[in-house]
């Protein structure tokens, strides 16, 4: 972008974060006049500039809309002994996905239901996050047929598609965490369809 506009990078990086929280002040707007019975968790799993520095991004998505309702940038140790070696020990799930469940709180009916895969952390974090809310875990079917998770890999494949850095074969990465928190807000707000950002 810097070349073609003939400016600094530091000069698009400053535009990218004044859109990104244009983009989050519309979001919490948004969500103030929301209220949904049925939403869906799941973490797409990303890495930061190399494979070995691997990060997961936790996202809640109204099953009804297709809406992204909640995100998140996670830390993942890695699994690589590249990864192990240069320090990527790390796991921040615990902190964030408990932050990301909790931030659809108030769009919840009280009858909510939030379905997920059959990851053994989700039912302790969601009773720390939404306490009351009904849990359905359920496992998506391999091969052709109905998908009981078909609005979050919806979700997830349209990141993949539309965000060049989520891509599992590219070489457009991402650089920081940061970087890649503003993008998904911009991401957010635009398939989220809001207008005034």
């Amino acid at each position: 972008m810097a070349m073609v506009l003939g400016c600094s990078r530091r000069t698009v990086d400053r535009k990218v974060l004044h859109l990104a929280k244009e983009a989050q002040k519309c979001h919490a707007k948004h969500l103030q006049s929301l209220e949904t019975a049925y939403v869906m968790f799941d973490e797409l799993e990303t890495f930061i500039h190399a494979r070995w520095a691997q990060v997961s991004v936790p996202v809640v998505v109204r099953v009804k809309t297709g809406e992204v309702l909640a995100f998140g940038v996670a830390k993942l140790s890695s699994s690589m002994p590249k990864g192990q070696a240069r320090g990527w020990n790390v796991d921040t799930r615990a902190q964030v996905v408990p932050r990301v469940l909790k931030s659809v709180a108030g769009v919840l009916k009280p009858s909510a239901r939030l379905a997920t895969d059959g990851d053994a952390s989700y039912p302790k974090w969601m009773g720390l996050a939404l306490p009351g809310v009904q849990h359905k875990r359920t496992v998506a079917v391999k091969g052709p047929g109905y998908d009981p998770l078909f609005a979050i890999n919806v979700a997830f494949a349209k990141m993949r598609n539309d965000l060049a850095r989520l891509g599992r074969k590219t070489w457009t990465t991402t650089k920081t965490i940061r970087g890649l928190e503003n993008h998904l807000w911009l991401w957010v707000a635009w398939t989220n369809g809001y207008e005034a950002w």
